[in-house]
């Protein structure tokens, strides 16, 4: 179900299918960029910066195809907003363990895909 909502939203804004992969790996390096981005703002202390970069992932989920990330990233926004440093470092535990079905279902995707 994941796969056939994600490849009809690529389809849906108009990517051409041999375009997909390249995407999706986009899409999900950059949210680990922005995942490890937020991990070393912590290690720093710099609520500013924590709370620009959740508010950025937060967003980049907003429209996404990934609804349990969208809720994910959301909750992790009202975390930071909440100043819950404890809580802040669980939900990007719970995100980065989310992210490996996705990362895993796209790679199977892809390599049947290839296959075929």
């Amino acid at each position: 179900p994941f796969i056939q909502t994600f490849v009809t939203a690529l389809s849906a804004v108009g990517l051409p299918q041999d375009n997909f992969k390249q995407n999706a790996e986009l899409i999900l390096s950059q949210l680990s960029e922005l995942l490890d981005k937020l991990e070393n703002e912590l290690q720093t202390g710099d609520l500013e910066m924590i709370r620009s970069t959740s508010h950025v992932l937060k967003g980049s989920m907003a429209s996404s195809v990934f609804p349990t990330l969208r809720e994910l990233t959301e909750t992790l926004h009202e975390k930071v907003r909440k100043e819950d440093f404890i809580s802040i470092e669980e939900q990007l535990g719970l995100i980065r363990a989310e992210l490996k079905p996705f990362n895993n279902a796209l790679q199977d995707f892809f390599s049947q895909s290839k296959q075929s």
